[in-house]
């Protein structure tokens, strides 16, 4: 068998699993093989984004020189970014029936994408681009850790149990709704997740972010984070995407697709990122988060502010999770002294 583990360890680190890849490189003395060379940057860019790994706090500065950070308070920053969204996604070519470019907005927390997210449909509605809305069912991750899944206290009523593998009187993709009084199958908990429902609002003519794998109705593969645009629906209700595979109405692992964490867009590539950095995710703002979002884009990529100089100090933190080897070696340590 031959195992390929590929990843880097300058962006964000697994939220539940301490940092595998990154010990095996400091203490298991594995040493990787490393893609040096960036092809999806060019010039200016793509040495703000080699900055951006160790010296993000240079990176934003070369940035301000580029003109690529626009510094706007806080009430008119949101309608500033999604015009500027609108702008970078119209088609090239006369009449605008040129190749559309791809465009991301990325933001620290989902709170201000939504205020993002909001600004950037009413400006779709206002073009006359969105259809009428229809309500759906909306699956929220609880992002239970296995241990968590294992405990019958951590569960509330409405919760949503889909199992990701077969399992004994189970199958893959079943789901289970939490009921007052009924017994929750903890000891598979590795074999499923955890979901809160809730209600998602689009139309024809949204983009959507699927946060879950799995397959249309017509047999089609759906990744997690693919991007889709939703061209209408069918008489039954269901949802047909821009290649017309149709997704049933009840998928549920669904997201508007115009703003996105820096965490849900490692694995993206777009030819234009408009990086949202209000004063309020100051707290959510690292240097994981900037290299991540800053290097998402192949052409360009715009910061959005209302105070330049404490995103400068906020970028230069670094994520503090530490492993149960490290801890180890700490409590050593401090043992030794």
């Amino acid at each position: 068998a031959r195992l390929w583990l590929v990843g880097d360890e300058k962006q964000h680190k697994i939220p539940s699993r301490g940092s595998p890849f990154e010990l095996l490189q400091k203490d298991a003395g594995i040493t990787p093989a490393r893609v040096a060379k960036i092809l999806r940057q060019r010039g200016a860019y793509k040495k703000a984004v080699l900055l951006a790994r160790d010296k993000p706090g240079e990176a934003l500065e070369r940035l301000e020189a580029m003109g690529w950070v626009r510094e706007v308070k806080d009430i008119g920053r949101y309608g500033v970014l999604a015009a500027d969204y609108l702008e970078a996604v119209k088609p090239f070519g006369k009449n605008g029936r040129g190749r559309q470019p791809t465009a991301l907005v990325i933001a620290p927390t989902n709170a201000e994408g939504a205020k993002v997210q909001a600004a950037i449909r009413q400006g779709l509605k206002a073009k006359g681009t969105l259809g009428e809305e229809r309500e759906f069912l909306q699956l929220a991750n609880r992002h239970l850790t296995e241990a968590e899944r294992r405990d019958g206290h951590s569960y509330l009523p409405g919760d949503v149990l889909q199992f990701t593998q077969n399992a004994k009187g189970h199958r893959r993709g079943q789901r289970l709704t939490v009921d007052d009084g009924q017994a929750v199958p903890a000891a598979l908990a590795e074999r499923f997740q955890v979901y809160r429902p809730g209600v998602l609002r689009f139309a024809a003519g949204d983009r959507l972010r699927l946060t879950a794998s799995g397959v249309t109705k017509d047999f089609h593969r759906l990744n997690n984070g693919e991007l889709l645009t939703v061209a209408g629906f069918t008489n039954a209700g269901d949802v047909v995407d821009h290649r017309g595979w149709v997704l049933p109405k009840d998928w549920g692992h669904w997201q508007l697709g115009y703003v996105t964490t820096s965490v849900s867009a490692q694995s993206q590539t777009v030819d234009r990122v408009l990086i949202a950095m209000g004063a309020e995710s100051l707290p959510a703002i690292n240097r994981e988060q900037m290299y991540v979002s800053l290097s998402r884009g192949r052409e360009w990529a715009r910061v959005y502010t209302g105070d330049a100089k404490a995103l400068i100090q906020g970028v230069q933190k670094s994520e503090v999770r530490i492993s149960a080897t490290e801890l180890a070696r700490l409590r050593d340590k401090q043992r030794k002294h």
